[in-house]
């Protein structure tokens, strides 16, 4: 279920937002947790989160505000197509 051109999008972000990380961004698996990879905390969770509501003209519920939503790309990818 991935789409190359949102998951460029994402990866794209995070390099900006994170540069310390970009390496493992730029290689992460879609799968990969961005958690154990030490790119996303509750700060980057915020971050992503709201980058994601303003690319894509979302509003994410509170509820769906948790690293396991934004887990890895894949889980990105199932949380914004809920919303869209």
């Amino acid at each position: 279920m991935t789409d190359p051109d949102i998951v460029q999008t994402l990866r794209d972000f995070l390099m900006r937002e994170f540069p310390r990380h970009a390496e493992a961004i730029s290689h992460a698996a879609t799968d990969d947790s961005l958690v154990d990879l030490g790119i996303l905390d509750s700060l980057g969770l915020l971050t992503l989160v709201t980058f994601v509501e303003l690319k894509w003209s979302v509003k994410i519920a509170p509820k769906d505000f948790t690293k396991e939503s934004f887990l890895s790309f894949d889980r990105i990818l199932a949380t914004l197509e809920r919303y869209r």
